[in-house]
């Protein structure tokens, strides 16, 4: 075999690992991004509004549904097998469960994204508000609780 050859196979072959452990890198660090942005622009309002740390606002209950809504669009695709592992700087981690058991996770993921789009533009008062946000909370944990832990520091 030529060297040559030998060389070239080996370079490819270092380039496509080293390309695998950086799209992992990304995809763990792009959903831990997602989800605290789901958390900080679109949940954390909603939550200080019905745990009355904040007075009820209309434009910030209807921004933070449409934030969740986005960005649980974009979340399904982003635990493919193989991309275990903890983001820098990350305050929680998915479980290797998550991966062990996908058809659940997914499913329980997919049961937010429709507890979101069940809940979008119903809540008018503070009243409504805490009966969507319960729908929502309880689609959330019921992942979180299954699968995702805080991260070791």
């Amino acid at each position: 075999m030529p060297t040559r050859f030998v060389i070239a196979a080996f370079a490819l072959a270092l380039a496509l690992v080293s390309s695998a452990a950086f799209t992992q890198e990304n995809v763990v660090q792009k959903r831990n991004g997602l989800m605290r942005m789901m958390w900080n622009q679109g949940w954390r309002p909603v939550t200080f509004m019905v745990r009355g740390r904040e007075p009820y606002d209309q434009a910030k209950v209807d921004a933070g549904f449409a934030k969740l809504e986005e960005i649980g669009r974009e979340l399904p695709p982003l635990w493919p097998a193989g991309t275990e592992g903890t983001a820098p700087n990350a305050n929680f981690v998915t479980l290797s469960r998550a991966f062990e058991n996908k058809a659940d996770f997914d499913a329980k993921l997919a049961d937010f994204n429709k507890a979101v789009a069940e809940t979008k533009g119903k809540a008018t008062d503070l009243d409504s508000l805490k009966i969507a946000f319960k729908r929502v909370d309880d689609a959330c944990n019921a992942c979180h609780d299954t699968y995702r832990a805080r991260a070791a520091r």
